[in-house]
């Protein structure tokens, strides 16, 4: 009936269930799903203040959202190559991922020491919100000759190099970023404020924020419950809880003589050994 008809429904179980306060639950298949509702939900009651004191909110503000969700997917590529992401989502936004800087090494002298200022400024305002006492000069930038950027943070005498290089400025990832450049400048170039309706303010200062801060204001009064795996997990592991079958022997080539398997010798007691030694009477 069913090939008759043209028509194959396959059940897919969802991942969460939320349930907000006394609302009606729901169930929201994955991950991206649970990200949508949330970003949903936080949009409701925010708004975005930028350096020159204008206020984004509705569709505006989900626009900006949108283009930080983009922007970070190639953030976070970059910054399995470089070991940080705050670092590659502040240099996009200096437009220290341009590959011309390679050419041009005064240039991009000045883009490191503008990146490390950045990252100095954000540790500061991690300091102050920590209570702890802001220690300045964490970060250093500087430009190798034909070899790109390298960003050094010292902190209680260890000291960490990341590197951008040549490969990584030359990437596709890079070369999206640097056109969004311009976009990010404005949105995140002095630090942009995250409002809510109960008028508490937090600094922004990368599109990455700007994703975190919507949906923790999403997350607020929300009861969100994971469903355990997805069938392909369960699979997986009700595999690995039994023998697994012996793989095919392959043919035997032209002219070279037919293999047999292996088969396992067994103990009295069920377990596998060698085989007992022949004993010959006299």
């Amino acid at each position: 009936q069913l090939i008759e008809q043209g028509y194959l429904y396959i059940a897919q179980p969802p991942l969460y269930r939320v349930k907000r306060g006394t609302a009606r639950e729901r169930y929201l298949k994955n991950d991206q799903a649970l990200e949508d509702y949330l970003t949903d939900a936080g949009l409701e009651h925010a708004g975005l203040r930028l350096a020159d004191g204008s206020l984004v909110t509705g569709s505006g503000l989900r626009e900006l959202v949108e283009h930080a969700r983009t922007a970070r997917q190639w953030l976070d590529a970059l910054a399995r190559k470089a070991g940080s992401l705050v670092l590659v989502e502040q240099a996009a936004i200096a437009g220290a991922l341009g590959g011309a800087l390679l050419d041009d090494t005064a240039r991009a002298g000045v883009v490191a020491a503008e990146v490390a200022q950045r990252l100095n400024r954000i540790e500061t305002l991690a300091d102050q919100a920590g209570g702890r006492d802001p220690i300045a000069g964490h970060w250093h930038g500087l430009a190798p000759e034909g070899d790109g950027m390298v960003l050094a943070r010292t902190r209680h005498g260890v000291t960490h190099r990341h590197l951008l290089d040549a490969s990584l400025l030359r990437s596709a990832e890079a070369r999206r970023l640097d056109a969004m450049a311009a976009e990010l400048a404005t949105c995140y170039g002095t630090a942009a404020e995250f409002l809510e309706k109960a008028d508490a303010a937090r600094p922004v200062a990368g599109p990455t924020a700007l994703i975190n801060a919507v949906t923790e204001l999403g997350r607020r009064g929300l009861t969100i419950q994971r469903y355990k795996g997805s069938g392909r997990d369960e699979s997986r592991a009700a595999l690995g809880n039994h023998p697994r079958p012996h793989p095919p022997l392959a043919a035997p080539g032209p002219g070279q003589p037919r293999r047999r398997r292996r088969r396992g010798l067994f103990n009295p007691d069920g377990r596998r050994g060698r085989a007992p030694a022949r004993v010959h009477s006299g």
